[in-house]
């Protein structure tokens, strides 16, 4: 009976084992290719799958799964690599002020930005983005013309004029000037800075993804893929919007895109913009949702014009419904 016992265990490791191989594989295909097909599964960050794969490996580790604990390792080695900014972001340590970014702005060449999902139109959140003196805020889910116009210039380092469309708002310390666009989803604007820095800057909130996490069903599948398609066509439409700017004219494009960091969609930005957070996010990028934020779905992109010194998610405030709150500090070039 003991010998029975131990032969269960045994056959249970490697099964765990050859369950978190399985998964491992599957994954780095999965977010490799990214097809539509499968975003009920990539919708989810690449760290929530690593982390089951490797808790499903260490419980079925024992003398006669070694050698098959090397391949899992391996391929979630593969799946790590995905996950390198994330991890270096949440190692690395660095104070604010940076010496680099104080001296860019004694120049005239230091810059702020905010990005701020105001939580349906609450002018509490929208409140909290003149606590950081940035030099450019970008809202979206933005309250009511009448309502935010009054708090317009607490919300920069100093006095602000904005552009504001139906769902989001650029405000800047300085001159702004909207650019006409054709999608509801965008408000673009030209914007001279009080340091006399020019440039465009485009505040976006793609449409909202799916919730469905019931993965045993089929129609929740068909679900997320249909919300991709969704988001690609809306980003599309916003990449024809920006057509109309030059590769010289330094360019932000950021705000809400409902979408995980890595997501297929975002390849249409790419090489034109980058990521802000890859290069110098500092901490948990999460964003979404404030309880537990397990996803960077705000997010800044920047033309190759700037050099990021740190990107930063803050929460500390508890009272809105959202976390959607990131402040970037960029050194303008």
């Amino acid at each position: 009976l003991e010998f029975r016992r131990v032969l269960f265990r045994s056959r249970i490791r490697m099964v765990l084992v050859w369950l978190s191989i399985v998964l491992g594989a599957f994954t780095s295909l999965a977010y490799y290719w990214q097809p539509d097909w499968l975003t009920a599964f990539t919708i989810w960050p690449a760290w929530f799958w690593f982390s089951a794969g490797v808790a499903l490996a260490l419980a079925g580790y024992s003398r006669p799964t070694r050698k098959l604990m090397l391949s899992a390792a391996l391929l979630w080695g593969g799946v790590g690599y995905l996950l390198r900014a994330e991890a270096v972001a949440v190692l690395r340590s660095r104070a604010w002020p940076v010496s680099k970014w104080e001296d860019a702005r004694r120049q005239g060449a230091g810059l702020r930005v905010v990005t701020l999902n105001c939580a349906g139109g609450s002018l509490a959140a929208a409140q909290e983005a003149g606590a950081y003196h940035a030099d450019i805020v970008l809202l979206q889910e933005v309250p009511t013309r009448g309502r935010l116009t009054p708090l317009i210039p607490q919300l920069t380092v100093r006095s602000a004029e904005s552009a504001l469309g139906m769902d989001t708002a650029v405000i800047a310390a300085g001159a702004v000037e909207a650019i006409p666009v054709n999608s509801p989803l965008l408000q673009l604007a030209r914007v001279r800075l009080f340091t006399g820095q020019s440039l465009v800057v485009g505040s976006v909130r793609l449409p909202p993804p799916s919730i469905r996490t019931d993965l045993w069903s089929p129609a929740c599948w068909q679900s997320h893929a249909a919300d991709r398609l969704d988001r690609r066509q809306a980003l599309h439409e916003v990449i024809k919007s920006l057509a109309s700017v030059s590769a010289e004219t330094p360019l932000i494009l950021a705000g809400d895109f409902n979408a995980p960091a890595g997501d297929a969609v975002f390849r249409l930005l790419r090489p034109r913009l980058s990521d802000a957070f890859m290069s110098a996010g500092v901490g948990w990028g999460g964003t979404a949702h404030n309880d537990f934020p397990i996803m960077r779905i705000d997010q800044i992109w920047l033309s190759d014009h700037f050099q990021v010194t740190a990107l930063v998610t803050d929460r500390k405030s508890t009272r809105l419904n959202s976390s959607h709150l990131v402040i970037s500090y960029a050194v303008f070039c």
